[in-house]
């Protein structure tokens, strides 16, 4: 969980979105979550929710390349996470949908995962809806979210009942006659339409 040593922006000369869009980053398949944070930590004139600390932690915990930025301010964030040795990028986009910027239900969020791994996806899902003891939906501010992104409820909820239920599809486990493509650095099978080892970030182009 939470780490205050985390509370470093980012590595000497790093730009996280920069080096996204430089990589192709943004061509990787995306998925979509919206939400809101538990609670806000403030930092001077800024704020970090700690949807984006514990995103960020688990990034963090899997690739050590894992670099932070941000830009924004005043009623609207946007927090930048990268894990290149894992080809995992993130856009997180806080708004304000009340006045109160230390009240985390005056907030929602959008989230952007870039990833062909479907774990990661999982495993970020996971993790915001852990921060709940009853998981994210009972706090949903479903009328702000709606009016702050113009998407509706029930398509929020498709996406997350999607993870939460566990039915996502994974890489193949055996290759099947020429189908898929097999990383020559690990020897992990994957899918046909993948660029990137899901087990190792090797680049299958």
């Amino acid at each position: 969980m939470y780490n205050e040593s985390y509370d470093r922006e980012e590595k000497m000369g790093r730009n996280a979105k920069k080096e996204a869009k430089q990589k192709g980053f943004k061509k990787l398949p995306m998925t979509t979550l919206y939400g809101r944070p538990k609670s806000m930590k403030m930092m001077f004139s800024k704020y970090k929710p700690d949807t984006v600390r514990e995103i960020g932690e688990y990034m963090k915990s899997i690739d050590p390349s894992f670099v932070e930025t941000s830009s924004g301010g005043g009623r609207n964030n946007t927090f930048y996470l990268l894990a290149e040795q894992k080809k995992l990028y993130v856009e997180l986009l806080d708004k304000m949908g009340g006045f109160n910027v230390h009240n985390a239900s005056n907030h929602v969020e959008k989230i952007e995962i870039y990833t062909e791994n479907q774990n990661h996806v999982q495993d970020i899902v996971n993790v915001i809806n852990g921060i709940w003891d009853d998981g994210i939906f009972p706090h949903m501010e479903w009328d702000k979210l709606e009016k702050k992104f113009k998407v509706g409820r029930d398509q929020i909820k498709s996406t997350w009942e999607k993870y939460l239920s566990g039915q996502i599809e994974a890489a193949p486990s055996t290759q099947a006659s020429g189908e898929g493509k097999v990383c020559e650095k690990c020897g992990k099978q994957n899918l046909a339409s993948s660029n990137f080892c899901v087990e190792c970030g090797e680049n299958l182009q």
